[in-house]
């Protein structure tokens, strides 16, 4: 987040810079050709080309500029000394700047007015496959009241531009807000607004900052029935999560949904490491229908559906596509614990120790196989001792 706004606004001001080094000094009047190419390069450290320059009419002025062979600039309108009143048009099938590229199109239009010591810079347009609009302040040393709004771009192509690692996928919607950058300080800050449509329509407001040459944020999200806060300092991401569907929550993010419940408790994410920490209690919880459900009521004979258990813990961690944890389900009086979980994401296989006890009946073996076709390997004396004493209640009944 610290990229996109530092770097997006650094390319924005390129416009403006442009014509305030060129289009509205006395350097640039008579500076021409290579000279000028040469200057302008130098300045930005990206290779600038002059294609056309028309100061027949001057103050106003038209010119054509080409960005390292990826992008054209047309520039036209009012450069008087004191002020400015520009019109630009951003064009590229493709882009780079500095060490920042992308090859999706790009397609703004804006202006650039004001003093050169205060240029409001408005503008919109096509970008990463979907919508901007966005306009800030820049003064010699900052950039204020940045607002800049992306409507379902790419956040693949998004987050490849910004050089930025993450999951994130499909089509997304960012806005910032009250944007302040001190280039004198390295203070970086705003307010953010982040809708996620590949996540159940995720969305999320916060806060960001950078300073001391460290980056954080912090937010609150209720796109999962519940609330979840979180914040990111030194590279960890913690979330605390209340009353959140932890049946939504694992759809979301491609696992199986075993179990319904209400979610509380905290979730760690150390970015340096790239390990997830569960620590988290479940309210209401109950089994839900699935193959796992039905093979263990065939092979058994007792039926998960029908309990709702309210004393739950779900204890582990997530890291290279392993999840390896501990789930208790506990109503008071049943119990199903299942103990060295280790769940593997990318083949959907699961192996795990079960501990089960319900309508005073125990169980007790383990699970394999895949989430799809699950093997259940039971201690049989327990289970003959389970069937003895079903099919003897029932012949009592008969009788008495």
């Amino acid at each position: 987040m610290k990229r996109l706004l530092k770097y997006f606004i650094w390319l924005l001001s390129f416009l403006c810079l442009v014509g305030y080094y060129f289009l509205g000094t006395r350097l640039g009047h008579l500076s021409l050709g290579k000279f000028s190419e040469t200057y302008l390069s130098q300045k930005f450290n990206n290779k600038i080309e002059i294609m056309s320059l028309n100061l027949e009419n001057y103050p106003f002025v038209t010119a054509t500029l080409r960005v390292n062979d990826t992008a054209m600039v047309l520039l036209k309108g009012n450069t008087q000394e004191e002020h400015i009143n520009l019109h630009y048009h951003l064009t590229a099938q493709h882009f780079k700047w500095n060490k920042y590229s992308t090859n999706k199109p790009l397609d703004l239009k804006g202006t650039i007015r004001g003093k050169r010591s205060e240029l409001l810079i408005k503008g919109k347009g096509n970008a990463f496959e979907g919508k901007t609009d966005y306009f800030f302040t820049k003064k010699p040393h900052t950039i204020e009241s940045a607002n800049i709004a992306f409507k379902k771009i790419q956040a693949e192509a998004f987050l490849r531009f910004l050089h930025m690692k993450t999951k994130l996928k499909g089509k997304i919607d960012l806005n910032i807000a009250q944007g302040y950058y001190n280039k004198s300080t390295a203070l970086m800050s705003s307010n953010y607004r982040l809708k996620a449509y590949h996540y159940g329509e995720f969305s999320s407001t916060g806060q960001m900052k950078y300073e001391h040459k460290s980056f954080s944020f912090k937010g609150k999200s209720t796109s999962y029935g519940g609330v979840i806060n979180y914040d990111y300092v030194n590279k960890k991401l913690k979330a605390k999560l209340k009353e959140v569907s932890l049946q939504k929550l694992l759809k979301n993010f491609s696992f199986p949904q075993l179990l319904q419940a209400k979610l509380y408790g905290v979730i760690t994410y150390d970015s340096k490491e790239k390990v997830v920490f569960f620590n988290t209690q479940l309210k209401e919880a109950r089994f839900r229908r699935t193959n796992l459900t039905a093979l263990l009521k065939k092979v058994t004979g007792m039926d998960l559906l029908q309990d709702v258990y309210d004393r739950s813990i779900f204890i582990g961690q997530y890291q290279a596509s392993v999840l390896t944890a501990v789930l208790q389900l506990e109503d008071g009086t049943n119990h199903l614990y299942l103990n060295d979980i280790h769940m593997y994401a990318k083949t959907n296989r699961v192996n795990a120790n079960f501990n089960i006890l319900i309508h005073q009946q125990e169980l007790i073996g383990k699970i394999g196989g895949t989430l799809q076709d699950p093997k259940v390997n039971l201690d049989i004396s327990r289970l003959l001792q389970y069937q003895i004493q079903k099919k003897t209640k029932g012949f009592l009944k008969r009788f008495f």
